[in-house]
């Protein structure tokens, strides 16, 4: 009886080594292949932190990449180091620009006040009242010796604009229109010309 409980208890305690080592064996496995992971994620990683240096080093491989797609946020007319946009208070330029040309005013027929006309030998900028201030409503170019910000003048070709502004524009009439943040920009055509530059705020269509 002794000796089969001493060869029972030998069975068991073989069994367990066994169960032991094949634990183990597949513990070291499982290490080795996380091992493997975390080598392959590291390499991954490597690999994109090398395209993102290049990226901004070269600005190449950059998503969403807008050309030819200029925002009219960035529509704004500069002359002599001033800048003039739609909706701005004239507060901000006119003592700058020195004394106009010609100035005109009329009753306003969209809100309470005056509207204001400023003309200049290049340029006019239309206003209207906001309170006890005056606001851009339009920017009229009168010949060649302005341009945009972008480049854009009279007599400049259609194709040219568009190569310029891109072709998200809508046309009525031979004018086509920019539009953004409340503003806009038009470009009159004629022979496939531009004879009238215009920047226009579109609060006065509400």
């Amino acid at each position: 009886m002794k000796k089969i409980l001493l060869a029972t208890v030998a069975v068991l305690m073989m069994a367990m080594l066994t169960a032991c080592s094949e634990t183990a064996e597949d513990a070291a496995d499982t290490v080795v292949g996380l091992n493997d992971k975390v080598s392959d994620a590291e390499t991954i990683l490597g690999d994109y932190k090398e395209t993102m240096s290049n990226v901004d080093a070269t600005g190449e491989g950059t998503p969403n990449v807008q050309t030819n797609n200029t925002s009219l946020d960035d529509f704004v007319f500069e002359f002599g180091g001033v800048t003039i946009a739609p909706d701005m208070n004239t507060k901000e330029f006119l003592d700058k620009l020195g004394e106009p040309l010609h100035y005109y005013e009329v009753k306003s027929c969209a809100f309470e006040g005056m509207d204001k006309i400023y003309t200049y030998r290049s340029f006019e900028v239309s206003t209207y009242p906001n309170g006890t201030e005056d606001l851009v409503s339009y920017i009229y170019f009168k010949d060649d010796t302005v341009t945009t910000q972008e480049g854009a003048y009279i007599g400049m070709s259609k194709a040219d604009v568009i190569a310029l502004y891109g072709s998200d524009y809508t046309e009525s009439a031979g004018m086509h229109v920019y539009e953004s943040g409340g503003m806009e920009l038009r470009f009159i055509f004629e022979n496939d010309s531009v004879v009238s530059i215009e920047y226009a705020t579109t609060v006065l269509d509400e």
